[in-house]
């Protein structure tokens, strides 16, 4: 194991608290049609790890990052931030100025990038931040590593007391906190997209995956359509949440109970059901959280009325 040892002063948990660091839950958003919408962040075990794990899920039901943006919007504060400059900091004192900045990774997505929130020096006295980044549609999924860091934007004057600080600029010297969001898998994220279409019903499903155990849940392998140009689509109520939208329910439950029913009368029933080496974000993976969530009996599979109408009581306990 390789072990990295630095050679000049980073945040350290003692300063970290020493500066009185503060930081707001993040919120989570995306556009439909010209409006913003708010997604709901459900934190996870974070036992194993300083990091904040959490998964979003849409009331409404209509976001896909397959199809739509995300707004990351981050905020915080800083009430003593003197601490970080000097030789007992990670700044020089004379003209150093540090930076907060929105740093995000995602290996699922091949995606990485910083975008710059702030910048202070050691005349700053308290202070509140806020930045966001915006994340076009069809650019993640799996999981997104988003971090609120301290950079130095430049190095000042350093005394002789001081020649132990980095002159760097740029420098990455410390993460304020940690976010893991997951953007899809475990059933967080069911795929949905409207299409216009008047030779089609009002919904159907599309099933393209190969392997379930690897292949992701995402439009490309298992999408459900609703058909925006059928004469029934305003009757599905989607300008209100999933609880007042009773028809879409139906569908709700029927493409899952159809998703459930395709892996579980396949090769990989067992795996799946077992949760057996799948891959995170992969089909088996959402069908074996339907099935552990919701405590389905699997002998239903094969009688699609009845898995319907017992995934219908499951979809509206959530809410």
């Amino acid at each position: 194991m390789a072990v990295i040892l630095n050679s000049f002063p980073q945040l350290t948990d003692e300063l970290l608290s020493k500066i009185g660091y503060m930081n707001n839950s993040n919120r989570y958003s995306y556009d439909n049609k010209g409006v913003e919408c708010t997604l709901e962040a459900e934190n996870t075990d974070t036992s194993n790890s300083k990091a904040t794990i959490v998964k979003l899920t849409d009331p409404a039901s209509k976001w896909h990052p397959e199809a739509d943006d995300l707004k990351v919007s981050v905020s915080g504060a800083i009430s003593a931030p003197m601490h970080l400059f000097g030789t007992k900091g990670i700044a020089a004192k004379s003209r150093g100025v540090l930076g907060i900045a929105i740093r995000w990774t995602s290996k699922d997505s091949n995606v990485r990038g910083i975008e710059r929130i702030v910048s202070f020096d050691s005349t700053k006295m308290t202070f509140d931040f806020e930045g966001e980044v915006v994340f076009p549609a069809h650019t993640l999924r799996g999981t997104l590593v988003l971090q609120t860091v301290l950079y130095l934007e430049d190095a000042g004057k350093r005394s002789k007391e001081e020649q132990h600080l980095t002159d760097v600029t740029g420098t990455i010297l410390g993460v304020l906190d940690d976010t893991r969001i997951i953007i899809d898998g475990n059933g967080s994220i069911f795929p949905v997209v409207e299409k216009a279409d008047r030779a089609m019903p009002l919904w159907w499903v599309d099933c393209n995956w190969e392997d379930p155990t690897e292949d992701m849940l995402v439009a490309d392998n298992f999408c459900l359509y609703i058909n925006t140009a059928h004469a029934s689509y305003p009757d599905l109520n989607l300008n209100n949440d999933l609880k007042h939208a009773s028809l879409f329910q139906e569908i709700m439950a029927s493409a899952i109970g159809i998703l459930i029913t395709e892996v579980l009368t396949s090769a990989y029933k067992d795996q799946t059901i077992n949760g057996q080496n799948l891959v995170p974000g992969s089909i088996s993976a959402a069908v074996n959280y339907f099935l552990k969530t919701y405590e389905l009996d699997t002998s239903l599979v094969g009688r699609q009325s009845q898995l319907a109408r017992e995934l219908r009581k499951c979809i509206m306990q959530r809410f």
